[in-house]
C-alpha cells in the first residue's frame, strides 16, 4: 500500500512538471459562456476532486486534506459557508464520495488507510448541514483498491469495490437509508478490478469492470446488465466488450467510468504512460437492450480533444443549460484526454469531463459516438479526478482540483457550473 501512495505522489509531481513546459495555457482565454468563473471552494494538499453533493440550487462539498474530511455548503451565488471538520478519526483520507440520502442528508464514502497501512473502505451518515450522524462506519473486510458507488433504491447507496489480492476479487454491498451496512459483502466476480456502476431512468443496472489474464499483460473489459434492485442480482452473464494490451510495463489503467445515453452505455477507461505522464482514454460503447448487450456499437480509439475553443461557431445542441457546442474535430486531432468523469443519469446526450492538457473540456456522447465539446474556460488547470453532476433543471456542475504552482504547494479546489456563480477572494 505504501508503495502505491509513493508513486502516486510521484506521478503528480511529474504531472504538475509536464504541464508546466508543455501543455497549452487555456487560462488566458476567456471563460466559455454560459459555463461561470470556478470557484475556488477550499485548498488542500491532494490533487483529487472534492466531492460535491446538488443541495436545492446551491451544493454541498466534502474534501479531503492531510488527516481530515471537510464539509462547506455553497450557495447558488457562490457564497461559501463554514468549514467544518467531520473528526472521522482518519489518517489519510481520500477519494470521498456522496450520494443522497433520506432528509436531504448524505451518504458519505471515502477510502483510508488502518493501522496496518490497508487501504480500507469506510462510510457515515451525514445530516443536510453535514452534522454527522454515524460512522465512521468500515466498509470492507479487507484491504480495497478501486471503488465504484451509486445511489440506490430508498435512500440506500451501492458500492463495489475491487480488493487488493494480486488477482483481485469484486465485491458489492447495500448501505440502508441510515448508513448501516446490510449484510455480509457478496462476492461478484473473481480475477476483476476498476469497477464501474451506471444506472437507467428506468432502473436498469449496468455493471462494469476489468479481468486480467494471469500474466497481467492485458484487460478484458465486461459488461453487465440486471433489472433487480442490486446490480449483482439476477441471471444474465457479463459480456466481452473488448480486450486491450498492457504489455508496455509503465502504462497502466488509471480509471474506469460508465455513462448512458438513450439507447447505449459507454465504458470510459483512462491509461497513463508513468514515464511521460500522459494520458489516454478510450471508450467501448454497448447497447441497453437486454438481448443485445453483447453488440458492441463500436469502439473509440484514443479521444483526443482541443484545450482552447476553435475560431469556429458552435451549433451542435446539447439539450442542457451549456448552450451550444463545437463540432468533434477530425480523429486523432487534439490532446489526448485524461480523468474522464461521466454525469451520474441517463441523457439524451451524455457530458462527460475530460483533462486535456491541463485543461478542463467537456464532450458530448450520443448514438454511440462523440457529437460536441466545449471548453470549460478560465482557471481550469485540472492535475487529477474530475466530478461531474447534473441537476433536474439541466444545469451542470465541475469540480476538480487545479495545478498548484509547484509541487509543494496546495491545490485549489474548483467548482464551476452553468449557474451564475459570483466568487469570493478567499477560500
Amino acid at each position: 500500500m505504501r508503495v502505491r501512495l509513493v508513486r502516486r505522489y510521484l506521478f503528480l509531481a511529474l504531472t504538475i512538471g509536464l504541464v508546466a513546459c508543455a501543455s497549452p495555457t487555456p487560462t488566458q482565454t476567456p471563460p466559455f459562456l454560459p459555463w461561470s468563473v470556478a470557484v475556488t471552494v477550499a485548498e488542500a494538499v491532494h490533487l483529487d476532486a472534492p466531492a460535491v453533493g446538488l443541495a436545492g440550487e446551491g451544493w454541498a462539498v466534502v474534501w479531503a486534506d492531510g488527516p481530515d474530511l471537510f464539509f462547506r455548503r455553497v450557495t447558488p451565488d457562490g457564497a461559501r459557508g463554514p468549514v467544518q471538520m467531520l473528526n472521522l478519526g482518519g489518517r489519510t483520507p481520500w477519494n470521498p464520495v456522496l450520494l443522497p440520502a433520506p432528509e436531504d442528508g448524505w451518504h458519505l464514502l471515502w477510502q483510508d488507510v488502518d493501522i496496518f497501512g490497508d487501504a480500507r473502505l469506510f462510510s457515515a451518515r451525514l445530516a443536510a448541514d453535514g452534522l454527522l450522524l454515524r460512522g465512521p462506519v468500515t466498509v470492507s473486510a479487507g484491504a480495497v483498491t478501486q471503488v465504484a458507488a451509486a445511489p440506490g433504491d430508498a435512500g440506500a447507496a451501492i458500492v463495489v469495490w475491487a480488493d487488493d489480492a494480486p488477482r483481485p476479487t469484486l465485491y458489492g454491498q447495500r448501505i440502508d437509508a441510515q448508513g448501516r451496512p446490510v449484510g455480509a459483502a457478496v462476492e461478484i466476480a473473481r480475477g476483476a478490478s476498476h469497477p464501474a456502476l451506471a444506472r437507467t431512468a428506468g432502473g436498469l443496472w449496468a455493471l462494469a469492470w476489468l479481468s486480467s489474464d494471469d500474466a497481467g499483460f492485458s484487460r478484458q473489459a465486461l459488461v453487465r446488465l440486471s433489472d433487480r434492485p442490486l446490480p449483482w442480482e439476477g441471471e444474465a452473464e457479463a459480456v466481452a466488450l473488448g480486450e486491450m494490451s498492457l504489455a508496455d510495463m509503465t502504462v497502466y489503467v488509471e480509471t474506469v467510468r460508465l455513462g448512458l445515453d438513450r439507447a447505449h452505455g459507454y465504458l470510459f477507461i483512462g491509461r497513463r504512460d508513468a514515464a511521460t505522464g500522459l494520458p489516454r482514454t478510450d471508450a467501448l460503447t454497448f447497447s441497453l437492450e437486454a438481448d443485445s448487450a453483447g453488440t458492441s456499437v463500436g469502439r473509440l480509439e484514443a479521444l483526443a480533444l482541443p484545450a482552447a475553443a476553435p475560431a469556429t461557431t458552435p451549433d451542435v445542441t446539447t439539450g442542457f443549460n451549456t448552450g451550444p457546442a463545437f463540432a468533434p474535430p477530425s480523429a486523432g486531432e487534439g490532446i489526448s484526454l485524461g480523468w474522464p468523469a461521466p454525469a451520474w443519469g441517463q441523457f439524451d446526450a451524455l457530458p462527460v469531463a475530460f483533462e486535456a492538457g491541463g485543461a478542463v473540456v467537456v464532450g458530448y456522447f450520443q448514438g454511440g459516438g462523440l457529437i460536441g465539446w466545449q471548453p470549460v474556460g478560465v482557471g481550469a488547470r485540472a492535475g487529477g479526478v474530475l466530478g461531474l453532476w447534473t441537476d433536474r433543471t439541466r444545469h451542470l456542475t465541475l469540480a476538480w482540483a487545479n495545478l498548484p504552482d509547484s509541487a509543494d504547494g496546495p491545490a485549489a479546489l474548483r467548482l464551476c457550473t452553468t449557474r451564475s456563480l459570483i466568487p469570493e477572494a478567499a477560500p
